[in-house]
């Protein structure tokens, strides 16, 4: 396996882009000696350049069809040009060569891609039936990536932009990550902000003290029996509490902010799991730890326009064991409740346009 690291050569898309395509923000990146150059770079069968102010690589694939079919359907490539023996595909500022090995063996490579949120992205990707190498991680330098794999296993590793990419991924992920963005509970002001963007983003979904589908029910349902835990919600941010669009095993239906964990799942854009509750030194003072309160685990709920708004979470009243595969499991559940979220979303859009 051939490995190119590609740095960064321009801003992250604006926006607008993002808002538009979930998967614009997308950056080839390329090291910044081979910029000062005019002449293309070769490692392995990855070919790496620039191409105007686009980033440019190259994959050799078995088969160009089949592989076309799945960058742009499954991927989310855009589809530029093709020759028989060549395709090229763009992702937001990134210009993708596919070009068809002259021979059946040829040595598979990977190519790392940087993105505005990698963990929104990864829910999307799940959902297209794309094949993973590695799932959703932060490891080892604490930005969340996560590796994808094409039909002839070249590994797409996509991962969040670092603030400074001036120098090698490696080290510029390790010494630019905001150690403190995760450093969870967050503090009062975080959580406030977190709530104010989620109450503008649910705005259009009119959801709020409403009755939502039987769906929602089942899925909180099977959530508590498929991890054996007591209680399950699916929880949604408001201005000054979290509301429950359904939950299974207890009888309220909202809670304050101050009590909720939800809420710093949605500020931390990423899962969160508490194996013991009075054992975890950052949440044992927490005030929505109780003695019934023990074990908590909850992946984030998104908008459209990729604003956290919430999660879908378990709670059990004895401490638990939560493995990776466990939370794979629940990370699923959570991009089906995004999805009926959705639906509800466009639903009110309907009943806007049509009362």
């Amino acid at each position: 396996m051939i490995t190119v690291f590609l740095f960064a050569i321009g801003a992250i898309a604006s926006e607008t882009e993002i808002l538009q395509n979930p998967f614009a923000p997308c950056k080839l990146h390329i090291d910044s000696m081979a910029m000062k150059s005019k002449q293309i770079s070769w490692a392995g069968s990855v070919r790496v350049g620039k191409q105007g102010n686009a980033a440019v690589a190259e994959l050799s694939v078995s088969d160009l069809s089949a592989s076309a079919n799945y960058y742009v359907g499954a991927l989310g490539f855009e589809w530029i040009r093709q020759s028989p023996t060549s395709l090229e595909l763009a992702l937001g500022g990134t210009r993708l060569t596919l070009k068809q090995a002259s021979q059946p063996a040829f040595e598979r490579s990977s190519i790392t891609l940087f993105c505005a949120d990698a963990a929104f992205l990864h829910d999307r990707l799940r959902t297209r039936g794309v094949r993973f190498n590695a799932q959703l991680t932060r490891k080892p330098f604490g930005l969340p990536n996560f590796c994808a794999l094409d039909l002839d296993g070249n590994e797409l590793l996509f991962c969040n932009h670092p603030k400074d990419a001036s120098s090698s991924p490696l080290l510029g992920a390790a010494m630019t990550q905001d150690i403190a963005s995760y450093n969870y509970p967050f503090d009062r002001s975080t959580i406030r902000q977190t709530a104010a963007r989620s109450y503008e983003a649910l705005e259009e979904y009119s959801i709020f003290d409403s009755l939502v589908p039987a769906a929602f029910h089942s899925l909180t349902e099977l959530a508590a029996m498929s991890f054996h835990c007591d209680r399950s919600m699916i929880t949604l941010i408001d201005r000054d509490r979290q509301w429950f669009a359904s939950h299974y095993g207890c009888s309220t239906s909202e809670m304050p902010l101050d009590c909720s964990v939800c809420v710093h799942v949605a500020t931390a854009r990423m899962p969160i799991v508490i194996r013991d509750t009075k054992r975890d030194r950052k949440w044992q003072n927490h005030p929505a730890i109780t003695d019934d309160f023990r074990f908590y685990a909850g992946a984030p709920l998104f908008s459209r326009q990729r604003v956290p708004i919430g999660a879908m979470c378990i709670v059990n009243r004895k401490p638990k064991r939560f493995t990776a595969t466990n939370m794979q499991a629940l990370s699923s559940l959570a991009v089906i409740a995004n999805c009926m979220l959705e639906k509800m979303r466009l639903y009110a859009r309907i009943e806007k346009c049509c009362p």
